[in-house]
Protein backbone atom coordinates (compact mmCIF):
# COMPACT_ATOMS: atom_id res chain seq x y z
CA UNK A 1 0.00 0.00 0.00
CA UNK A 2 1.41 3.37 -1.09
CA UNK A 3 -1.13 5.79 1.20
CA UNK A 4 -1.43 5.07 5.04
CA UNK A 5 -4.86 6.95 5.19
CA UNK A 6 -6.86 9.37 2.20
CA UNK A 7 -4.53 12.33 3.70
CA UNK A 8 -1.66 10.65 2.62
CA UNK A 9 -3.42 10.26 -0.92
CA UNK A 10 -2.45 12.36 -3.68
CA UNK A 11 -4.81 13.52 -6.01
CA UNK A 12 -4.12 14.13 -9.15
CA UNK A 13 -3.86 17.93 -10.09
CA UNK A 14 -4.73 19.87 -13.44
CA UNK A 15 -0.91 20.24 -14.39
CA UNK A 16 -0.81 16.18 -14.01
CA UNK A 17 -3.84 15.43 -16.71
CA UNK A 18 -3.36 15.31 -19.61
CA UNK A 19 -4.34 17.80 -22.50
CA UNK A 20 -8.21 17.22 -23.68
CA UNK A 21 -9.66 17.87 -26.77
CA UNK A 22 -13.46 18.68 -26.19
CA UNK A 23 -15.69 18.69 -28.92
CA UNK A 24 -19.62 18.87 -28.81
CA UNK A 25 -21.62 17.42 -31.25
CA UNK A 26 -25.24 18.07 -31.56
CA UNK A 27 -27.49 14.43 -32.80
CA UNK A 28 -31.19 15.36 -32.50
CA UNK A 29 -33.36 12.28 -31.66
CA UNK A 30 -36.09 10.73 -34.06
CA UNK A 31 -37.78 10.02 -30.57
CA UNK A 32 -39.70 13.37 -30.96
CA UNK A 33 -40.82 16.52 -33.39
CA UNK A 34 -38.47 18.29 -31.44
CA UNK A 35 -35.32 16.72 -31.82
CA UNK A 36 -34.87 17.03 -28.09
CA UNK A 37 -33.00 14.67 -25.57
CA UNK A 38 -32.99 14.73 -21.74
CA UNK A 39 -30.23 16.52 -20.15
CA UNK A 40 -28.46 16.67 -16.74
CA UNK A 41 -30.41 14.10 -15.05
CA UNK A 42 -27.98 11.38 -15.71
CA UNK A 43 -26.70 11.05 -11.92
CA UNK A 44 -30.31 11.21 -10.56
CA UNK A 45 -32.17 8.57 -13.42
CA UNK A 46 -30.81 5.38 -11.97
CA UNK A 47 -31.15 5.53 -8.12
CA UNK A 48 -34.97 5.14 -8.58
CA UNK A 49 -34.65 1.74 -10.21
CA UNK A 50 -31.61 0.56 -8.57
CA UNK A 51 -33.75 0.57 -5.24
CA UNK A 52 -36.81 -0.76 -6.42
CA UNK A 53 -34.70 -3.63 -8.35
CA UNK A 54 -33.03 -3.76 -4.68
CA UNK A 55 -36.73 -4.36 -3.00
CA UNK A 56 -37.57 -6.94 -5.66
CA UNK A 57 -34.69 -9.05 -5.01
CA UNK A 58 -35.18 -9.16 -1.15
CA UNK A 59 -38.55 -10.15 -2.17
CA UNK A 60 -37.81 -13.21 -4.52
CA UNK A 61 -37.29 -15.75 -1.77
CA UNK A 62 -41.26 -14.85 -1.14
CA UNK A 63 -42.68 -15.26 -4.54
CA UNK A 64 -42.83 -11.57 -5.04
CA UNK A 65 -42.31 -10.90 -8.82
CA UNK A 66 -43.01 -7.29 -9.42
CA UNK A 67 -43.63 -4.17 -7.04
CA UNK A 68 -44.48 -0.53 -8.12
CA UNK A 69 -42.46 2.44 -7.30
CA UNK A 70 -42.44 3.88 -4.71
CA UNK A 71 -41.86 1.42 -2.61
CA UNK A 72 -44.24 2.17 0.05
CA UNK A 73 -44.25 -0.05 3.48
CA UNK A 74 -47.92 -0.99 2.85
CA UNK A 75 -47.21 -2.09 -1.14
CA UNK A 76 -44.28 -3.79 0.07
CA UNK A 77 -46.78 -5.74 2.31
CA UNK A 78 -49.91 -6.14 0.18
CA UNK A 79 -47.17 -7.44 -2.06
CA UNK A 80 -45.83 -10.10 0.18
CA UNK A 81 -49.44 -11.27 1.01
CA UNK A 82 -50.48 -11.42 -2.70
CA UNK A 83 -47.48 -13.54 -3.30
CA UNK A 84 -48.46 -15.93 -0.05
CA UNK A 85 -51.93 -16.38 -1.38
CA UNK A 86 -50.72 -17.23 -5.10
CA UNK A 87 -48.52 -20.25 -3.14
Amino acid sequence: MLSGSFMDYQLPRAAELPDLDITLMSVPTRANRQGAKGACQARAIAAPQTIISAVQDALVPLGVTHIDIPATSERVWRAIQQASARR
